[in-house]
């Protein structure tokens, strides 16, 4: 009766497993003990005694205890500070990794009037010691940086790096004043807090007194995130790997988490059979079955998994259109996307991507756009909506123009024409501007 007081997790599904398996990926490579023996640095007199005066010398003190708070050899990076730290297209970097031999962490002396800031920099840049000196990724990996984030927790490092995250900063001269809000890092402060509630719930914390220096917004996620570890237990987080499942393929684990009761688990399953070239029958129609979970991260996860089976997954067609209709974003924009890749023979699925070009939510628009062109010609028949939702685009200079140009290019031989025509009677400049962002889009589409 009382169900509405139990307490629920701050993050989304799709977060929650994020932060969740990627504690757990640390524990496999770094070490529980890594975690467990972590020391919680706290901005106080007890971790930094000596006096601060903002100089070379007191940036270098820090950055020894870091790597010893964060059991780095300090002899295998060292640190150096810069006025200005060149990061190619980005030029305004407060700190940099540089692998090598003896790697190098860069810091810019600007953070020096920041001292807490600094030592976040510090962490951070570490993080990637430990991540890429240490061989646990590459440097292309799509989330390096977040995951970077979550080693600072992992570290015990994570107070510094929540608080800094977001810098608050009140300027006063003369009789004048002003407030700027800066960011730092890549990781929510939501799922920073959820982090850390997984690092005390891992190390037997319920109301670690640590966690009063967190910033009230990383410190309520994380006393949440407490709350709903203790009492539910619900978590795809191991600090020690599963005997048994790591004697299971990936294939397996994932099929056999389609079906757990917990939302968490289910929605891993998919994460995991989305990276799996072939898929059984039965764990397809599994997937197929997620497509009407009650939680949008599963159910349009289902529908992606079924795009990316591809042919196998045909069957499950009807599906797909019906969510097309859902309240869900996501979902609408999924079925989409997994429609593009099966590219079913039937009027009915062009009729509803059409439909979907006039959706309020741009990037259902963008993905219908990219089914309907890789129907191909037989998407002709979404002629009219095509062309005026790229009239449409172009004047409001939205995201969806690439993918309408480029639908256009693979559904009508000659588009340039097509465009021309339509736009005889609209605005002879706008024209050009639609003939030349089919251009662009041919010479991207031709040279990627």
């Amino acid at each position: 009766m009382l169900g509405w007081l139990f307490p629920t997790c701050p993050l989304s599904t799709a977060e929650k497993v994020w932060v969740e398996s990627r504690m757990s990926w640390l524990a496999e490579k770094l070490g529980a003990n890594r975690l467990t023996s972590a020391v919680v640095v706290e901005p106080t007199d007890e971790y930094f005694p000596e006096p601060y005066q903002g100089q070379d010398r007191d940036a270098e003190g820090i950055f020894h205890k870091v790597c010893r708070w964060m059991a780095i050899d300090s002899a295998s990076v060292r640190c150096e500070l810069s006025d200005r730290i060149d990061g190619g297209a980005q030029s305004d970097y407060v700190g940099m990794y540089v692998p090598g031999d003896t790697a190098r962490v860069l810091l810019r002396r600007s953070e020096l009037s920041d001292p807490e800031s600094l030592v976040a920099t510090i962490a951070h840049e570490l993080a990637h010691h430990i991540l890429l000196g240490g061989g646990h990724l590459k440097d292309n990996n799509e989330d390096l940086e977040r995951l970077t984030d979550l080693t600072t927790v992992f570290c015990g490092m994570g107070i510094f790096c929540a608080n800094s995250a977001l810098r608050e900063t009140t300027i006063r001269e003369g009789r004048f004043s002003w407030w700027s809000l800066s960011k730092k890092g890549y990781l929510p402060l939501r799922m920073r807090g959820y982090g850390m509630s997984l690092f005390a719930w891992a190390r037997g914390e319920r109301k670690p007194e640590w966690m009063k220096a967190l910033r009230l917004d990383a410190r309520e996620s994380m006393s949440n995130g407490l709350r709903y570890l203790w009492k539910s237990g619900d978590s795809v987080f191991r600090i020690n790997r599963d005997i048994a499942e790591a004697t299971n393929t990936v294939a397996e684990r994932g099929a056999g988490r389609l079906t757990h009761h917990s939302a968490s688990f289910r929605f891993l399953g998919l994460w995991e059979l989305l990276d799996e070239t072939a898929v059984s029958t039965a764990v397809i129609d599994k997937v197929a079955n997620l497509t009407n979970d009650h939680d949008p991260d599963i159910s349009s996860t289902a529908a992606r998994l079924l795009g990316v089976i591809g042919k196998p997954a045909q069957a499950h067609v009807p599906r797909l259109l019906d969510m097309l209709g859902n309240r869900a974003t996501s979902d609408r924009e999924q079925a989409a996307f997994a429609l593009g890749e099966l590219r079913p023979n039937e009027p009915l699925v062009c009729r509803e991507l059409a439909r979907l070009l006039d959706d309020e939510k741009t990037e259902v628009c963008c993905a219908a756009a990219e089914a309907l062109g890789k129907l191909g010609p037989p998407a002709q028949s979404a002629a009219k909506q095509i062309l005026k939702r790229y009239e449409k685009a172009l004047i409001k200079c939205d995201a969806s123009v690439d993918p309408l140009a480029l639908a256009l290019t693979r559904v009508f031989p000659d588009a340039p024409a097509l465009v021309r025509e339509h736009f005889s009677d609209v605005d002879a400049e706008l024209c050009s501007y639609a003939e030349q962002c089919l251009t662009d889009v041919q010479t991207h589409n031709g040279s990627s």
